[in-house]
Formats: C-alpha cells, structure tokens, sequence
C-alpha cells in the first residue's frame, strides 16, 4: 500500500520537505534519514507468492544498509517479525526498541492532557 498524494503533498506544503518514492530499497536508503519499516501483511494479500517475493525484497539485512548514511535511523512499531534481521537489532541504526520504550510515556502524558 502506497502513501497518498494528498498526504504527501500535504507534507510536502506544510514541512517544506522533500519526499522521493522509490520501489528500490537499496536506492531509497541511500539518501534516507530516516526509515520506517513496517511488517508486510501476508495475510491482506489474495496472492500468498506476491506477498512473500515483496517480504523478501523489502527485507533490512546488513548488506542492505551498505552505503547509507551515518546517522540513519531505523523505526518499526513493533513486533517485527523478519522484516529487520536479528543483527540490525544491536546496530547503531536500530531505534524501535528506543521508540516503543518512550512511546508508553508519550501516551500517557496524551492521555493525561486529554482528560483533563
């Protein structure tokens, strides 16, 4: 599922970013910032194939983040599942397990200022 272009636009307009889309990994992360990796949902897929060729593709191993930027940070909302290799867990890129941990206080001062 692609984002919309209205939604990119809106972005574009009011961050006054730059936004490439690209369906080559390896081209995408060479000039990332940031990447946001989420599962791909086997199950939402009519062709079972499809999904796991897509699965195999998207996949963030080590060799995949050769030639990214230093500072690149990686973010998934977790649980992953084999999205990420195990080895990019300890890596200097790896910020999910630092992003679910703030998140919970994050949620909770949201929630805090909601209700009160």
């Amino acid at each position: 599922m692609e984002i919309g272009k209205q939604f990119i636009d809106e972005l574009k307009y009011n961050f006054k970013s730059s936004i490439d889309e690209t369906n080559n990994l390896q081209k995408g992360m060479k000039k990332a910032d940031v990447l946001y990796v989420c599962r791909i949902q086997k199950e939402r897929f009519e062709d079972s194939y499809e999904a796991e060729r897509l699965q195999r593709e998207f996949r963030v191993t080590a060799e995949t983040l050769t030639n990214v930027k230093e500072d690149l940070v990686i973010l998934h909302s977790l649980p992953k599942v084999s999205e990420i290799a195990h080895e990019i867990d300890e890596s200097k890129y790896s910020k999910y397990f630092d992003q679910v941990f703030y998140g919970i206080p994050v949620r909770m001062a949201i929630l805090n200022m909601v209700l009160q």
